[in-house]
């Protein structure tokens, strides 16, 4: 955006000050919203006109208020230092091939990030105005919306804004009725995950820097990891950690994997790991969604009870 341009109202924009001006308030107004994102499921959705636009979203990730924001739908137009500037600024690029994701810590400077979220929208999506933008979200910081003179974005009567899915997929409506599918490499399988979990969570499911699927289960994390070698999916979340009697926890770990079938528990140095492997070559979306209920419901009926017997730490 040249100088020019920036001291200049767009065109069908009600705010009448130059455009610098407009993105300064808008700034200030989200670090302000920022700061009241304390709590795990607050998001916040910037979208850019129509839910199926490119959009922004930040969301707090874990519980201690790690902000995870999210640039989905990047312009083919975008040019090659426009993207080198995100790598440049510290953001990561998604292996589904047009997300690019940011995290800022719990005592990062909220208002810095919000500049942040400003440079990207005005750079690498060229935006003209924050008016143009339209916002909504979600847990209890959504009821703040909107920030200052934005609207919210219209919906359809679900009440949530899903991603399309690739056409090479060839999946019209719901995954989860499917009988088997045979996904022709690792990426057609993290497509139908993907779609699988958005079903189940009713929206669309975080992505770590490793490129696993994130849920969050009894206040911590639970991967859900797509191996490339063996067309595996892979389900897990750390349950206890530092043990002080390894061998006394062997025992127990012994104990629950003689009572259940599909569940394993994995001692790991001094970290207890609860998990199950699948064989998704067919892909049975059924047998995850079983699985992946089997796991959480397991987790939560067995967790503290291991946790103290084995005098561990939670997590």
């Amino acid at each position: 955006m040249s100088a020019n341009e920036n001291d200049r109202p767009a065109v069908g924009n009600s705010d009448e000050r130059p455009a610098a001006d407009q993105w300064a308030s808008f700034r200030r107004e989200l670090g302000c919203h920022l700061m009241i994102m304390q709590e795990l499921g607050d998001r916040l959705r910037l979208d850019l006109g129509s839910p199926l636009s490119p959009m922004v979203e930040v969301e707090v990730v874990d519980c201690e208020q790690q902000l995870m924001i999210t640039v989905r739908g990047l312009p083919a137009t975008c040019t090659t230092s426009a993207l080198a500037d995100l790598r440049t600024r510290g953001w990561g690029h998604q292996v589904n091939g047009s997300d690019w994701v940011l995290r800022a810590g719990p005592d990062s400077d909220r208002e810095s990030v919000a500049a942040e979220i400003v440079a990207v929208l005005t750079w690498q999506l060229s935006v003209p105005v924050p008016g143009l933008l339209t916002c909504r979200g979600s847990g209890d910081s959504a009821r703040a919306l909107p920030i200052g003179d934005l609207r919210m974005t219209e919906s359809g009567d679900d009440g949530e804004v899903s991603i399309s899915c690739p056409p090479m997929l060839g999946i019209d409506g719901p995954i989860s009725g499917l009988p088997a599918l045979q996904p022709a490499d690792r990426d057609e399988l993290f497509w139908m995950v993907h779609l699988l979990l958005e079903e189940m969570l009713g929206r669309v499911p975080d992505l770590n820097g490793e490129h696993d699927f994130v849920l969050h289960h009894l206040g911590q994390r639970v991967s859900i990891q797509v191996d490339r070698e063996t067309f595996g999916v892979c389900v897990q979340a750390r349950v206890a950690h530092e043990i002080p009697a390894p061998r006394r926890a062997a025992l127990e770990l012994s104990v629950l994997n003689r009572d259940h079938r599909w569940i394993r528990w994995i001692l790991r140095d001094d970290t207890v790991w609860q998990e199950f492997n699948l064989l998704a070559q067919p892909f049975v979306p059924k047998h995850l969604g079983v699985l992946l209920d089997l796991f959480l419901q397991t987790m939560t009926s067995t967790r503290d009870d291991l946790v103290y017997r084995i005098g561990a730490r939670v997590g």
